[in-house]
């Protein structure tokens, strides 16, 4: 079990910018898979004539005020989810029903193996358990942190608790104890449409 956050991730929290709104690229790779980035230059020059674009996506939200005020683009990463599970999954009742143990268990050890990663240095494996929508932005964000610092934020976990599961998305709490008390810092979770879940944000 991962001990709680450091200090460096309650400053990073505190001083790292939401993400903004940004446009948003949609395309099908050469496999066939279904692929999200907000970097038009990550999208083969082959595939952009055919790519598309959309506007807006949101950001994580604090636990305090998470159900009353969404961030701009909620809505329609909303909307571009369901389009795409309609469009893949319905045909095979979509993604195989869970139990709510089966969430929790599922995104405790997706954030822990995620965590070593980060502290074992390989921020690409690492960055696999982040939301196709969000991996290219926390590529960016992360890659601007040193190894060392990756390693005291990410290797001070004690544990990570979810505190609201909706469809497709999961609200969880990452916990830190320092002088007898625990800190709490919220991270999102969503079902991305492999029916796996990842982090969304933190």
């Amino acid at each position: 079990m991962f001990r709680a956050f450091s200090l460096g991730l309650t400053l990073f929290m505190l001083t790292a910018p939401a993400p903004a709104l940004a446009q948003y690229y949609k395309y099908v790779d050469e496999k066939g898979t279904l692929v999200f980035t907000d970097d038009l230059t990550r999208v083969p020059e082959n595939k952009r004539e055919k790519v598309q674009s959309f506007g807006g996506r949101p950001a994580s939200s604090s636990a305090a005020s998470r159900a009353k005020t969404e961030r701009p683009g909620e809505e329609e990463l909303n909307r571009l989810l369901k389009e795409y599970f309609r469009e893949r999954y319905e045909a095979r009742d979509s993604c195989p029903a869970e139990t709510d143990a089966q969430v929790g268990e599922s995104i405790v050890n997706a954030w822990n193996t995620m965590a070593r990663a980060m502290v074992w240095g390989k921020l690409e494996k690492a960055l696999t358990h982040f939301s196709v929508f969000t991996r290219d932005e926390y590529r960016r964000r992360l890659s601007e942190h040193s190894r060392n610092h990756l390693r005291s934020t990410f290797g001070s976990i004690e544990y990570l608790e979810v505190d609201e599961l909706t469809e497709g998305r999961a609200e969880c709490s990452a916990m830190r104890r320092e002088g007898g008390k625990y800190y709490s810092y919220p991270v999102r979770f969503v079902k991305d449409p492999d029916c796996i879940w990842r982090i969304y944000g933190y």
